[in-house]
């Protein structure tokens, strides 16, 4: 028949664990401490190992379990687990929210998008200088194409500019079918997939766009990205 006793674990068996773990590390702070113990003291019979003993004698036998008397038992149970891991491990920064909370991305509306190269690197194409007739444009890398390739089957697409290191877009939402994280997590996904890696930022940038001035605001500012690329917030020389 099984035994009936149950394994422990979770955290509660790691702190258990943690707590009756023998120490390899020697007493180095013991030294002579062997001087003040009595060969010829004697323990009180009938009583517990810990209860009762002289102070020399508790010392030995911290020795001989090989820990040191001077300092504190270890911590045991889910508090010891718990002070271990704020000791123990750095502080991580808290992610920055860049979506709106509480905000339904499904809604009808127009949002602006921009999605970054892993590490702002050129990775989409080069500025072409512009000429007294032709105004600057970008010269997309193969990776650039990709990206155009597969912007251009959103159905829900109004603008976009493709620059060295980000794509700058516009949707326009007109049914709750799909949300902006679902179209833009596809649009990545497609993309790296025929690419053989995935070139993108973790997250994205949005705007809600609120009104008329805004849209025309916004659309003005991507068209001309490319010829004020130098003065863009996200130029690498």
């Amino acid at each position: 028949m099984p035994s009936s006793t149950r394994p422990r674990s979770g955290l509660k068996a790691v702190g258990r664990m943690w707590a009756s773990a023998p120490t390899n590390e020697p007493a180095t702070c013991c030294v002579g401490v062997d001087a003040l113990i009595d060969p010829t003291a004697q323990r009180p019979k009938g009583r517990r190992a810990d209860v009762g003993i002289r102070p020399y004698e508790r010392t030995r036998n911290l020795l001989r379990r090989g820990r040191c008397p001077h300092r504190p038992a270890p911590r045991s149970g889910l508090k010891a687990v718990g002070r271990m891991w704020e000791e123990e491990m750095p502080m991580l920064p808290n992610r920055k929210q860049n979506r709106l909370s509480g905000y339904n991305y499904a809604e009808n509306g127009a949002y602006f998008i921009t999605i970054c190269t892993k590490d702002k690197e050129k990775l989409l194409g080069s500025i072409l200088e512009g000429t007294t007739f032709l105004p600057a444009s970008v010269q997309l890398s193969h990776l650039g194409q990709l990206a155009e390739k597969y912007l251009l089957r959103i159905a829900q697409l109004d603008h976009y500019v493709i620059m060295p290191n980000h794509v700058h877009l516009i949707l326009l939402l007109q049914q709750p079918s799909i949300s902006v994280p679902q179209i833009i997590r596809s649009w990545k996904i497609m993309v790296s997939k025929e690419a053989g890696f995935s070139p993108w930022q973790r997250s994205y940038y949005d705007h809600i766009i609120r009104n008329q001035s805004d849209y025309d605001r916004i659309r003005t500012y991507m068209e001309e990205n490319p010829a004020r690329w130098a003065s863009d917030d996200y130029y690498i020389k």
